[in-house]
């Protein structure tokens, strides 16, 4: 659930055998899952997904064939991009359209365990509008080690929280990070003052900017 460069992110913790498996599906383990359910013969849900954004769609293709393996059906719902914002953050919105699965990009405002894994996983910030934990978790647990991990000023020890932070919720899996994105930032030799600013997203900071 962490980007490998924040505190708290583990490589190595491998909960569902990706890994040991060399990125495989493993159907036999998803057919236990769904038996475990009381769903031995599969269900259907809905996947939404922004129909501007052609990755997306080609994500919730795949993601329907490989559901289907395991009889899990999906009905891909492709809505406009402008639109998702009162559809995807909205609990209700998300209800009475019957959405089991929301493809979403996520981007921290700051680069921290808290920045990543709050808005997403802190039970108190599910919300009627403007919703970004669209899983809906609630875990009083999770929601306790968060509040360790802000008051604790050590970043070593605050990152050992959000690791526990970042197994709990890969082990209530509501979350699936598909992909993580990483931009190259080039400058050209004449270019002076250029610099990456967290606080821009590691961005430059264009303010600053020369040229010789």
């Amino acid at each position: 659930m962490l980007p490998l460069s924040i505190a708290g992110s583990d490589r190595t913790y491998d909960l569902y055998g990706v890994l040991d498996n060399n990125g495989k599906p493993n159907l036999e383990k998803a057919k236990k899952e769904l038996q475990a359910c009381g769903k031995p013969n599969g269900f259907s849900t809905t996947i939404a997904v922004r129909k501007n954004i052609p990755v997306e769609l080609e994500t919730a293709a795949a993601l329907k064939k490989a559901l289907r393996k395991v009889n899990i059906t999906t009905t891909i719902d492709p809505i406009d991009g402008a639109a998702t914002f009162r559809v995807f953050q909205s609990p209700k919105a998300v209800k009475d359209r019957g959405y089991g699965i929301i493809l979403w990009g996520f981007a921290a405002d700051f680069p921290t365990g808290q920045g990543f894994l709050r808005p997403l996983a802190d039970g108190r910030f599910i919300l009627e509008a403007a919703n970004i934990n669209h899983s809906e978790l609630n875990d009083p647990e999770i929601n306790a080690l968060f509040d360790d991990a802000i008051v604790e000023r050590d970043p070593i020890k605050a990152g050992i929280i959000y690791r526990q932070i970042n197994r709990k919720v890969s082990e209530n899996a509501v979350y699936l990070p598909i992909t993580y994105e990483k931009i190259t930032m080039w400058r050209g030799p004449r270019l002076v003052n250029a610099y990456a600013a967290d606080s821009y997203y590691g961005r430059y900071d264009y303010v600053s900017f020369g040229v010789k």
